[in-house]
């Protein structure tokens, strides 16, 4: 769960549409440390996305990701982040 704060808005108090990642990056390298891999370099790669409803200064955004595949080279994430309802959905490359 990551609060949303005033640099992850724009000047109306909506999260700025890149800044999902931000916070999709940030669960990904949580889980890495949970999995005790701390000093492993996550770099993501967007496959697609999809917008459904806008998070706003300082809601909560639940971000849930769940492993779709895992390449010898590559991982394929799918995550979303909820506020109250789903913000966004994406598919990730790593």
């Amino acid at each position: 769960k990551f609060l949303v704060y005033i640099e992850d808005t724009d000047c109306f108090g909506v999260v700025f549409y890149a800044n999902y990642f931000r916070f999709f990056q940030r669960a990904l390298n949580e889980l890495h440390d949970l999995q005790g891999k701390e000093n492993r370099a996550v770099i993501v790669g967007v496959t697609q996305a999809r917008y459904r409803s806008a998070a706003k200064l300082g809601d909560v955004l639940t971000v849930q990701l769940w492993l779709e595949e895992d390449a010898q080279h590559h991982q394929r994430w799918k995550v979303r982040s909820v506020a109250e309802v789903e913000c966004v959905s994406a598919e990730l490359l790593v």
